[in-house]
């Protein structure tokens, strides 16, 4: 099955500076069945790493996480 849509959640998440969060990510293919694969993730204002483990940076504000596979992608 071929991937066509990208789901991060949570969707949000409302963090201090230094606090943590996991964001997990689901492929989905056109029936709107999971279907297995591999994301790489990116952030704005902290660091996250390949687990999905986002850390809050010292500032404060509005920050992406986003979720990468092949052409597809979702931000939150």
């Amino acid at each position: 099955m071929t991937p066509v849509r990208l789901v991060i959640t949570p969707d949000h998440a409302n963090l201090v500076p230094d606090d943590s969060v996991v964001f997990s990510f689901e492929l989905y293919d056109a029936a709107g069945a999971p279907v297995p694969g591999m994301a790489n993730w990116s952030a704005t204002g902290g660091s996250i790493d390949p687990t999905g483990l986002y850390v809050a940076g010292k500032q404060s504000g509005d920050f992406d996480v986003v979720a990468t596979s092949g052409s597809l992608a979702d931000t939150v």
